[in-house]
């Protein structure tokens, strides 16, 4: 993985995508975005895309356990009191937490892979506050 700094007239999806590849993720491409493969995370999905070449978006869905949705929107909205560089949102089918980089001034490519690794890092905090095991258990 190179020390390149990825900016706002620089940066594509495919970048991203073959950065990730470089850093040994199993990524696949779907439009303009790519999921992330990722064994031992309980997401049913990783998602990085581009976000109007000012931004990453790193996303994580959860499709898995059956509950109301009223349980779902308390959770997103402790979650999001309580962990600010996390958002998190839900609908009747799932559960999303996503975090954006910002590319202003530029990134470097070892700092994307190292923020996702943290974007991982909090959404597994973030389950782990389900103590009632209502969503993730």
């Amino acid at each position: 993985m190179s020390s390149q700094i990825l900016q706002t007239d620089n940066v594509t999806t495919q970048k991203l995508k073959d950065l990730f590849e470089q850093a040994f993720y199993t990524v696949t491409s779907q439009k303009d975005i790519f999921v992330v493969q990722e064994q031992g995370h309980r997401a049913n999905k990783w998602a990085v895309q581009v976000s109007n070449n000012k931004q990453i978006k790193f996303s994580a869905l959860f499709t898995g356990k059956e509950a109301p949705i009223e349980s779902k929107l308390n959770f997103c909205n402790r979650i999001n009191q309580d962990m600010n560089t996390l958002r998190t949102s839900a609908t009747d089918q799932f559960i999303l937490m996503d975090w954006y980089i910002p590319l202003d001034g530029g990134i470097l490519e070892k700092t994307v892979i190292l923020s996702f690794k943290y974007f991982q890092i909090l959404v597994d905090d973030a389950i782990g506050r389900d103590q009632e095991g209502l969503l993730f258990k």
